[in-house]
């Protein structure tokens, strides 16, 4: 193409009528497996189509000019990204971020066989109570989820021993093979 002359093809317009502005989210902390409303005030948000949440839908449940509500899916804890989508494009969300919380309050008992099998009680808040949806750790290793409350998660612990075999080919003159 000849870039001396260049063909007016049609023209592009930076609009503000066609910009939805979020200017408060919330909440901005939410109990990381409860079912919440994230409520949106701005302007121009009866135009959003979408929002979502990391890449999850959060589907919109009500929208005016000036404000816009949606179910958040469930999320595991932590730090979430909000998008809002419209026709014209992405909005502008004033915070854009929101933080999905749970507590640990305790872990009973402390102490537990190597080999496994011990059955342990976490008690805090936040947890949900769908079993399929929680994981637990103690350490590196998996604790199975029995049973979860939306304060309370039992699991049993899995073997966290490890097994050496060692074998002695020593030979001590005085005590014999195998001895060092």
């Amino acid at each position: 193409s000849d870039v001396t002359n260049p063909v007016n093809c049609g023209t592009f317009e930076y609009k503000a009528s066609a910009t939805v502005f979020a200017t408060t989210t919330s909440p901005l902390t939410y109990w990381a497996t409860e079912a919440t409303t994230l409520s949106f005030t701005g302007q121009n948000l009866d135009h959003v189509q979408n929002v979502l949440v990391d890449e999850e839908d959060c589907e919109i449940t009500n929208a005016t000019p000036t404000s816009l509500e949606c179910s958040l899916p469930i999320l595991p804890a932590g730090t979430h990204f909000i998008t809002l989508i419209n026709p014209f494009g992405k909005a502008k969300v004033t915070s854009h971020v929101i933080e999905g919380v749970l507590t640990v309050d305790s872990i009973e008992p402390s102490t537990g066989s190597i080999v496994g099998g011990t059955l342990v009680t976490v008690t805090g808040q936040g947890f949900g109570v769908n079993a399929s949806l929680v994981t637990v750790f103690i350490g590196n290793t998996s604790c199975h989820v029995v049973s979860v409350t939306d304060t309370e998660i039992d699991c049993v612990t899995e073997s966290s021993a490890v097994v050496h075999q060692v074998n002695n080919f020593a030979n001590n003159p005085n005590f014999g093979l195998g001895k060092a």
